[in-house]
């Protein structure tokens, strides 16, 4: 190719940098905007767990609390699928067809789910006994082992990293 070619190329990509369209410049600034809460929530979750267990007077069980955590994930996942579908007959047809039709997907969900499980009652553990920079590290480390674990085990080696907003990749544990 030519200069002129090489240049032509050149001044294509960029106006296709500065021409990005209203949908794409959202959900561009809802990617951000997701990160920066997830971030935020994580450490104050961590930290307020921190709080609660080391406080005196009557402790709470964490499995309680585990429970009660996945009960209103469910119920938040459970309420954004109703409003994406729009009425109830659509809503238990989506439901139906993704889960109770597909049990194996519906199985390989299930299996980190419950893996997660495990993980968060053991965060209320070491919540009690740990110091809390050690907390949060650890935290970070076992729930970036646990995601890529699922991204392995879900998506056929394909990593949806979060933590750097990056597209699939293969892994490289």
């Amino acid at each position: 190719m030519d200069s002129d070619g090489n240049q032509q190329v050149k001044q294509s990509a960029n106006k296709n940098i500065f021409t990005m369209t209203k949908q794409q410049k959202n959900a561009q600034h809802l990617k951000y905007i997701s990160l920066v809460t997830l971030t935020v929530q994580n450490a104050l979750v961590g930290l307020s767990m921190r709080y609660a267990r080391t406080r005196s007077g009557d402790m709470f069980l964490s499995s309680t609390a585990v429970v009660m955590s996945e009960v209103v994930k469910l119920l938040t996942c459970l309420c954004l699928v109703f409003i994406e579908e729009g009425n109830f007959p659509k809503f238990i047809h989506t439901l139906n067809t993704t889960i109770i039709k597909q049990p194996l997907d519906t199985l390989k969900v299930c299996v980190p789910s419950l893996v997660y499980i495990i993980q968060n009652n053991l965060l209320y553990v070491s919540a009690s006994n740990l110091d809390a920079a050690t907390y949060q590290v650890g935290n970070y480390l076992i729930t970036w082992l646990l995601n890529n674990y699922r991204n392995n085990f879900l998506f056929d080696g394909k990593s949806i990293d979060a933590n750097f907003i990056s597209e699939e990749r293969p892994m490289n544990i």
